[in-house]
C-alpha cells in the first residue's frame, strides 16, 4: 500500500501562527491557505487539528465572557457577536390569545358573476 510519505514537520513559530489564527476563529481552509499548506493538511494531522480546535474553543469562551461583561453597556454588539460566532439566534414566536396556536386562515373563493 502506498503511503503519503513523511509527515511535514511544523516549526513552533508556524504552529504559533496557526494557533493565533484559530484563536481569531479562522477556519482550517483559511489557515492552510495562509500557511501555504495543502487544503487537507490540518484534517490529515490529528495533533494539529486538536490544537486548533482547542484554540477555537478558547475563542468562544472568551467571546461569551466578553458578551456577559458588556451586555448592559453595548447589548447590540453582544447580540451580534453571539449570532456570528456562537450560533445564538433570536427566537420569534407568533401565537394567538393566551399562547394558543393561530387559527388557519379561511379563504372564500366566489365564482365570477355572470353578465359582466
Amino acid at each position: 500500500m502506498a503511503g503519503r510519505g513523511k509527515k511535514k514537520l511544523i516549526g513552533e513559530e508556524d504552529m504559533a501562527k496557526a494557533e493565533a489564527m484559530a484563536l481569531d476563529n479562522c477556519q482550517n481552509n483559511t489557515i492552510c491557505r495562509v500557511m501555504g499548506w495543502n487544503e487537507h493538511f490540518i484534517e490529515d494531522r490529528p495533533d494539529i487539528l486538536k490544537r486548533l480546535q482547542k484554540r477555537r474553543a478558547e475563542h468562544k469562551a472568551e467571546l461569551r465572557a466578553n458578551q456577559r461583561k458588556h451586555a448592559k453597556s453595548t447589548p447590540v454588539g453582544a447580540i451580534w457577536l453571539g449570532k456570528q460566532s456562537l450560533g445564538q439566534t433570536d427566537k420569534s414566536e407568533i401565537s394567538g390569545r393566551d399562547g394558543a396556536p393561530l387559527p388557519a386562515p379561511t379563504i372564500i373563493v366566489q365564482p365570477p358573476s355572470e353578465g359582466k
